[in-house]
């Protein structure tokens, strides 16, 4: 549903919050699970379309000693979501701004209290 006054702002759960339509996220990792596997997770649990771009080992040098890169922008590490303008890092956060943006965090301190659980729970089982 459209709100009558801006045409960029979609309501999409029901929480009836706006969000502003933005282009597809892009997660950027190893390939493998390891540390993106929750982001990854939370971003089909969500219904999020995302770019999963997945690097080798072998190319992670280039890409981390490349400037313009974001894992370069955001402490030399991943997984970083690109998403418009806005870069994020650190495992955490990219996890839960996937599980955000799909409406997963919930309505109340309860719901979101149990998701930053999950996240801190994922973080210790590494």
């Amino acid at each position: 549903m459209k709100t009558p006054l801006r045409d960029d702002i979609v309501f999409v759960n029901s929480t009836s919050r706006p969000l502003l339509v933005m282009s597809v996220p892009e997660l950027s990792y190893f390939d493998g699970p390891g540390r993106a596997n929750l982001t990854r997770l939370a971003f089909v649990l969500g219904g999020t379309e995302f770019v999963d771009n997945r690097f080798t080992f072998a190319n992670w040098p280039e890409v981390k000693g490349d400037p313009s890169s974001v894992p370069a922008q955001l402490f030399g590490s991943m997984p970083v979501i690109k998403h418009d303008n806005l870069l994020i890092g650190q495992s955490a956060a990219t996890a839960t701004y996937a599980a955000d943006i799909g409406g997963l965090l919930g309505t109340s301190a309860a719901d979101r209290a149990v998701c930053a659980m999950m996240v801190a729970t994922n973080e210790d089982l590494r």
